[in-house]
C-alpha cells in the first residue's frame, strides 16, 4: 500500500468535509433568512428539508463527476437511502 496515495486521499476527503461544513452551515443561514416570514411548519417542509439533504446531494454530484457508471449508482443510493 502507498502511503503517500492514503495521507493523499486523506487529505482530500478532510477537504470535502470542509466543504460541505460550510455549505451546509451558509445555507442553514440562507434559509433561515428566507423562512423569515413563513410559519414553522412551512419553512420546515419547504427550505430546511432542502439543507438536511445537502451533504447527500454534494456526495451525489462528486460521484456523478467521476464519469464512473459504478459511483453514479453509488451516488443514487446515497441519495435514495
Amino acid at each position: 500500500m502507498d502511503l503517500f496515495l492514503l495521507a493523499q486521499s486523506g487529505v482530500l476527503i478532510f477537504i470535502a468535509s470542509l466543504i460541505i461544513f460550510y455549505a451546509c452551515n451558509t445555507f442553514e443561514s440562507s434559509a433561515d433568512y428566507l423562512g423569515r416570514n413563513m410559519q414553522a411548519g412551512a419553512k420546515g417542509a419547504l427550505i430546511s428539508a432542502i439543507g438536511s439533504s445537502l451533504p447527500e446531494l454534494f456526495v451525489t454530484f462528486a460521484f456523478v463527476a467521476t464519469g464512473r457508471p459504478e459511483m453514479i449508482l453509488a451516488g443514487v443510493a446515497i441519495t435514495a437511502g
